[in-house]
């Protein structure tokens, strides 16, 4: 007989969603990669080039993280390093990468413009691609479900995101655990984009969901913090 609690069962299951979260989060930073160089150059990240990273015990799993490859159950992963020590090294290191490549691919761009387009492309396209694949029988046009659906999704979820207003046509949320709010990050000077690139993932992700769904974002400052504000509007 299993004897062990219904609770721990269930947080079990909870750090399974996110380590999926997570793979799918640096399945971005893959997309990124062959935008620049191409998809027939099936090299790493070249994570040797990033000395910003400290965090180095999992690297090896992120050098080949797919979902379809990753077969094994996340505690053989984990060994005897804690479950929750781990996810969280992972989610801070694969920040850590993405900025990291940003900070690379534009310091040897020639053409800041054109890898702008390229990089923005691929975070909407991957954004739609997950929304469409995870969402499919979802009714949209109700923008509380489409908003629930979403932080379903995002590695963020409930606790890096604050609700607004919200009308059966217009809804407000706020990224409040975004990159400039990580002191790790909001030093790099392309941190503007790593967070402009995860804004067109949001609008890829809504417009997967609809197409009546539009989605703007603006940057909120104040005296003590950053937060990224988007809004959606149902069109008809």
């Amino acid at each position: 007989m299993n004897l062990t609690p219904w609770h721990e069962r269930s947080a079990t299951l909870e750090e399974e969603r996110q380590f999926k979260k997570l793979i799918t989060l640096h399945d971005l930073t893959h997309l990124w990669v062959q935008a620049i160089s191409g998809p027939s150059d099936t090299t790493s990240l070249k994570i040797e080039r990033m000395p910003k990273i400290t965090l180095r015990q999992n690297l090896w799993l992120l050098e080949k993280a797919r979902l379809d490859e990753l077969l094994t159950e996340l505690n053989t992963l984990v060994g005897e390093q804690n479950v929750s020590d781990f996810l969280t090294e992972l989610y801070e290191t694969i920040w850590l990468i993405q900025l990291s490549t940003l900070e690379n691919a534009f310091t040897e761009t020639k053409d800041p413009s054109v890898l702008t387009n390229l990089l923005k492309n691929a975070a909407w396209s991957h954004g739609k691609k997950i929304a469409e694949s995870e969402w499919v029988n979802l009714n949209a046009t109700n923008l509380k479900q489409a908003y629930d659906a979403f932080l379903e999704t995002h590695i963020d979820g409930l606790s890096g995101f604050l609700l607004g207003r919200a009308s059966p046509t217009e809804l407000d949320f706020y990224w409040v655990k975004s990159p400039y709010r990580n002191a790790a990050l909001n030093t790099s000077p392309q941190i503007e984009m790593l967070a402009s690139l995860h804004s067109e993932w949001v609008r890829g992700f809504f417009y997967g969901l609809s197409r009546k769904i539009q989605l703007s974002s603006k940057l909120i400052t104040s005296a003590e913090t950053q937060w990224i504000n988007f809004t959606l509007l149902l069109t008809y």
